[in-house]
């Protein structure tokens, strides 16, 4: 397990993160398709490091770990951002968002994808809006 957390949060996060950073943080005219182009295709060489066992459910076994939290937050970036990703990985996500507690934990955010652009509606505890939309190339 210890070996996926470390995989997680360093070799996965970083392109993926440093990928969505361009896509949703920076302005868009002041977005480098350059970095956004390198990031999507160190993301898709990562993600295809990444190898589920068919035995197990989660990655650790039978049980829903920490290390599944990591990893399937991380893939669901890169879900967002239309990297390419295989059917496991594709199933491996939506079994960690179809899980109860994360459903729960998620229903004050929306996220819609439509034409290559992704919105995301988050309320606070205040229950205002703050609403992020970016396209991806």
């Amino acid at each position: 397990m210890y070996s996926y957390i470390s995989f997680a949060l360093t070799d996965l996060e970083s392109p993926i993160w440093n990928l969505l950073k361009q896509l949703v943080f920076i302005p868009e005219e002041k977005r480098s398709l350059s970095l956004v182009d390198y990031f999507k295709i160190e993301s898709e060489n990562v993600t295809r490091q990444f190898k589920l066992d068919k035995d197990n459910e989660w990655v650790a076994g039978d049980n829903f770990t920490l290390a599944d939290i990591f990893l399937s937050h991380t893939l669901l970036w890169a879900r967002l951002c239309h990297v390419n990703l295989s059917p496991t990985i594709n199933d491996y996500i939506d079994r960690a968002i179809s899980r109860r507690s994360y459903i729960q934990a998620q229903e004050k955010i929306i996220y819609k994808t439509t034409n290559n652009n992704i919105l995301i509606n988050r309320k606070n505890h205040t229950n205002e809006s703050h609403i992020y939309s970016f396209s991806s190339r």
